[in-house]
């Protein structure tokens, strides 16, 4: 019972990694009541302030699985064709799944102690409901794309020119737009970046602005965006600053992303013909001091839509499987003063991705046959 012994600390530890696993076993509001009381109690220990960041990062994120799990079970069974079934999941995803994800991969690799076989019973509990909502999804995902169906609950990339950018320019002549298009972001990476944007009160805040006719959003929520398919850079991307898709992008080189914006139907009718939208790519944007003057330049001209590729992320993920990566305002290196200079020139910004990524860390490899790159496979027989 002591609140500063290390017998106490290590008491309450145990109280801890068996309230999560009973609520492993039976997801129920009874046993999350147990898990929170736990870690409150945990929490006020005095040793607990000799935790490293990351060891008490961990434990909030079980938290948050073991609520995950608890609201899962008492979440209705998702009705209604497949391809509706894939619209839902997307919306959910987008209220939910990237806090999950986020969750997910900082608790994957941890020790074999009573906390982490704790965790590791969460986890897989998560990793089982999570992974159906994925072939669900890649179902439903087939069925809507096929006949080319649309929707007014989620938008496909190639719409987003168009909705986001060319519909909030035409709102007024004084409006202005920073687009910053972060490469391979996903969900559960946005969810971390806006939490460390919110963190700095009075400095950020999201827009109340939401595209026209959009049904199922608040004001203050944009709608669920699919990514073009294949989600490769030069697929997705390409449609991003085409506004329309392209059966060719795949095999042309991303350096035409310029073009593409420069001929955006949907941005060009918005702004006339006396002004061109700016792209400027990773090698134009950022150098050993910081921006580049041609991009500081650009975001403090009288231009109304700016945009810029930050390939942080992207260029991450082909690092090791072996570390943690944040990914906050301070960790994308030019983030902070791309919104800086942003909120210097009256710009709103715009924070996008192409395409997101799938998490490795719980893939294995199969090898590769035939022809292809790292990221797909030919299909085979069966």
């Amino acid at each position: 019972a002591s609140p500063r012994l290390p017998a106490g600390h290590a008491a309450r530890s145990d109280r801890l990694a068996a309230a999560l696993e009973a609520v492993a076993n039976a997801p129920d509001a009874e046993h999350l009541a147990e898990v929170v009381a736990a870690a409150a109690a945990l929490q006020a220990h005095w040793l607990e302030k000799d935790q490293g960041r990351g060891r008490l990062e961990q434990r909030r994120m079980a938290v948050r699985l073991a609520a995950y799990l608890v609201h899962r079970s008492e979440r209705q069974t998702a009705h209604g064709s497949a391809h509706q079934q894939a619209i839902d999941l997307a919306e959910q995803y987008a209220r939910e799944g990237g806090f999950v994800d986020w969750a997910r991969s900082r608790l994957r690799g941890v020790g074999h102690d009573p906390m982490g076989r704790a965790y590791r019973a969460v986890l897989a509990r998560v990793d089982e409901l999570r992974q159906e909502d994925d072939r669900c999804f890649a179902q439903g995902l087939v069925k809507w794309l096929e006949p080319g169906l649309s929707s007014r609950q989620v938008l496909y990339l190639s719409e987003c020119s168009k909705r986001f950018v060319a519909e909030f320019l035409a709102g007024g002549e004084n409006r202005k737009l920073l687009v910053v298009l972060v490469d391979g972001m996903s969900w559960a990476n946005a969810v971390e970046l806006a939490g460390s944007l919110a963190d700095e009160e009075g400095r950020w805040a999201p827009s109340c602005w939401s595209p026209r006719g959009i049904e199922g959003r608040s004001a203050a929520r944009l709608p669920p965006v699919l990514a073009a398919v294949p989600t490769l850079t030069a697929v997705s991307r390409a449609a991003f600053f085409a506004g329309k898709m392209l059966p060719r992008a795949g095999s042309e080189p991303t350096a035409r992303d310029r073009q593409r914006w420069a001929s955006n139907r949907a941005v060009q009718k918005v702004l006339g013909d006396g002004e061109e939208p700016v792209l400027l790519l990773k090698d134009e944007l950022v150098g050993a001091d910081g921006l580049k003057k041609e991009a500081l330049q650009a975001i403090r001209s009288g231009a109304r839509v700016v945009a810029v590729v930050v390939n942080a992320i992207d260029d991450q993920l082909k690092g090791s499987e072996q570390l943690w990566v944040e990914h906050t305002v301070d960790h994308i290196k030019p983030l902070r003063e791309l919104l800086q200079r942003a909120a210097e020139a009256e710009r709103a910004v715009l924070l996008v991705s192409d395409h997101g990524h799938v998490p490795g860390d719980v893939l294995s490899s199969q090898g590769r046959s035939g022809d292809g790159g790292a990221r797909w496979r030919p299909l085979a027989a069966g």
